[in-house]
């Protein structure tokens, strides 16, 4: 996760995650995963984020090679909480 500093330079955020995905379909052609990820944050700069930061994501196969995660920050060790969207593309 980046932004960007009073200079226009990048503050690169790492997360460190873990998760469980599941293919709920009953097809053999047809995939609907769906899974559930933790992640804390393990390398921050910048004042965006505070100390103990964790997300917690939902995670679905939009389309092929595309995930859609709709997530929760909590900031400081759950003292406060902020919406997040991540997309990802993949091969």
């Amino acid at each position: 996760m980046f932004s960007f500093d009073a200079e226009n330079r990048a503050v690169i955020n790492n997360f460190t995650n873990v998760g469980y995905r599941r293919n709920f379909s009953n097809q053999k052609d047809k995939s609907n995963w769906l899974g559930i990820e933790l992640g804390t944050l393990t390398k921050q700069r910048g004042d965006i984020f505070k100390p103990n930061m964790m997300r917690l994501g939902i995670n679905w196969e939009a389309g092929k090679h595309i995930t859609v995660s709709p997530q929760l920050y909590f900031n400081g060790f759950f003292q406060q909480v902020s919406p997040g969207f991540r997309i990802g593309i993949g091969l």
